[in-house]
């Protein structure tokens, strides 16, 4: 097992979790304002 590999997948599998529960996040921010809007 190359350790810098498992590193590399591990760094890059936690950059997409990160950005996408941050525009998850932001979906549902923008839906809550939308409806105390209305």
């Amino acid at each position: 097992m190359n350790w810098e590999h498992l590193m590399k997948k591990l760094a890059v599998s936690l950059l997409f979790t990160g950005t996408f529960l941050g525009l998850f996040l932001n979906a549902s921010d923008f839906k809550s304002m939308d409806i105390s809007n209305y």
